[in-house]
């Protein structure tokens, strides 16, 4: 008897308390939405945009070129776990990646990625198969993701809808997260109108599905999008 009238008032305090929850994560996704999109966000010196990550150079420890950036991988939180690189300096290109084992400086007086080995010709020869091998997950699959696949990708809430198409991929001020998803077409938003979408990894899940990336918004964070865009014609 004592457990049935445990589960009931358990049952009661679910059906009460899970809409208040609801709620609360809407309105802090919505001021997050609020003050995220307050200024152009592309065009904050606090920020970096994919633009401005595939323009990067990549560096060894004497500051020698590498190559270009190819290719950056992230985890589910918008972490960086993989950098590729085309490899220039030995007259072909190649890729390389480094994962979190090898720290990842960025030089901002350069605007460069520094990877801590100095690469030889023979370095690269060593490396390339492992590394090739690699660069598959980061067309997206498992949990690793493609900054590359992620542009033009789909933003869906949870159950299927419709919230709009990533235009750039906005991360923070050394480039090493990703911070927010600047996304159009989104449903009642102006025409032309860009709407930043704060990156929180509770709120904006990334996945693939045959290897195409797609972002999947929670409920309360699909409804504040709506609402903000409505707001903001």
């Amino acid at each position: 008897m004592f457990k049935y009238i445990f589960s009931c008032f358990f049952i009661i305090g679910f059906i009460f308390t899970a809409p208040l929850q609801a709620q609360d994560s809407e309105a802090q996704y919505m001021n997050q939405l609020q003050l995220l999109n307050q200024t152009p966000i592309a065009r904050s010196p606090l920020h970096k945009t994919d633009q401005d990550m595939f323009s990067m150079r990549v560096i060894d420890k004497n500051r020698q070129l590498v190559g270009k950036v190819a290719d950056i991988a992230f985890d589910e939180s918008g972490a960086m776990v993989k950098l590729v690189s085309d490899i220039n300096r030995i007259g072909r290109r190649e890729s390389i990646v480094r994962n979190d084992a090898f720290e990842v400086i960025f030089h901002e007086d350069i605007s460069a990625f520094e990877i801590p080995l100095v690469l030889s010709p023979g370095d690269v020869r060593d490396i390339s198969p492992e590394a090739l091998a690699a660069i598959a997950p980061a067309a997206g699959g498992g949990s690793v993701y493609s900054l590359k696949a992620m542009l033009g990708a789909d933003v869906r809430s949870r159950d299927g809808r419709w919230v709009g198409i990533v235009k750039n991929v906005i991360f923070d001020e050394q480039g090493q997260a990703i911070r927010a998803l600047l996304v159009e077409d989104v449903p009642g938003a102006r025409r032309y109108k860009d709407i930043a979408l704060p990156f929180d990894p509770q709120q904006i899940k990334v996945n693939s599905d045959y290897g195409r990336v797609e972002f999947r918004a929670e409920p309360a964070a699909a409804k504040a999008i709506m609402d903000f865009a409505k707001s903001s014609r």
